[in-house]
């Protein structure tokens, strides 16, 4: 993961680096949309431009730049499919990607109320289902495995313990919420059973969903996670985005999901969601705080 040492790319560097790979935009006046984990991303003329901050991420994107555009007409929302390039470092072979801009605002942003995130639940759902129908070994070209072991108990149960119980001394979630998510950690089934491994998109939380002004889901980012794995990484979606009242729509629309699998997913909703609040805390990033706090505290409620 990128830290405050890591280069970023800023206006200047990112307008020549554009207008470079891009000569019919000049003169570029690029507008930034948010540094992340992964990216730098900058919008200019209807596109949007994407900057690697580390080496995963710039190994992801060349998985982007083969499997998306085959990925896109197969799913019932958009997605960002590159069709700009350019070299960001020669000696480091990390490039930049460019793709049309998806209309509509991330979930987080839009702030829905409850009534608004229960709507979005079946067409959440729906896209998932679909998502995971396409068979994998129609893909061009082979996907890589979960690396960082989003369903391992033993690798992050313990960390995810400690940091919700700071999160209690510090009077950020109240005691009951963190006794109650303990009990909810306590469930784990163990280790998913032998079964057929989906295309997963792995990070499917309010930063990645784009909404249209009415609510309707319009599009989904951040594919550097994609990778072959369990379904219950991306069901996981169901706790971090829609209210408690929302989940039982959610897998009905989506279909046939044991109970196992969804206390997997709320597994890895309460892991990730721990981790996304220490990182929306440290980059100041006060609404992804906002929502991360309120999935625990929804995630320690109900099934």
């Amino acid at each position: 993961m990128p830290d405050a040492s890591d280069p970023t790319v800023d206006p200047l560097r990112a307008r020549i680096l554009i207008e470079e790979a891009c000569p019919e935009l000049r003169p570029v006046t690029p507008g930034h949309l948010g540094r992340g984990w992964d990216h730098d991303v900058y919008t200019c003329d209807g596109r949007v431009f994407r900057f690697p901050r580390h080496d995963a991420s710039a190994r992801a994107l060349e998985l982007e730049v083969k499997l998306l555009p085959w990925l896109a007409p197969r799913l019932p929302a958009a997605i960002p499919v590159p069709q700009w390039s350019g070299m960001l470092d020669r000696d480091k072979g990390w490039r930049f990607l460019g793709h049309k801009f998806i209309p509509g605002v991330t979930v987080c942003d839009a702030e829905l109320d409850d009534e608004d995130r229960a709507a979005l639940g079946p067409r959440l759902a729906n896209f998932v289902r679909v998502l995971h129908a396409i068979p994998v070994a129609e893909a061009p070209l082979p996907l890589p495995l979960d690396e960082l072991g989003r369903l391992d108990v033993e690798r992050r149960g313990r960390s995810t313990r400690s940091e919700l119980a700071r999160w209690q001394r510090e009077g950020l979630l109240p005691y009951d919420v963190v006794v109650r998510l303990f009990q909810k950690l306590d469930e784990w089934p163990g280790a998913p059973e032998a079964e057929p491994l989906v295309l997963v998109h792995a990070d499917l939380h309010s930063r990645n969903l784009l909404v249209t002004p009415d609510g309707r889901l319009s599009g989904v980012i951040d594919w550097v996670d994609i990778h072959r794995g369990h379904r219950a990484v991306d069901l996981a979606t169901a706790y971090k985005v829609l209210p408690p009242s929302a989940r039982e729509a959610f897998f009905a629309t989506y279909g046939s999901v044991d109970t196992n699998t969804r206390i997997r997913a709320r597994f890895r909703a309460i892991d990730h969601s721990t981790r996304t609040l220490a990182g929306a805390i440290a980059r100041r990033d006060e609404v992804f705080a906002r929502v991360s706090k309120r999935v625990l505290i929804e995630a320690a409620d109900g099934e």
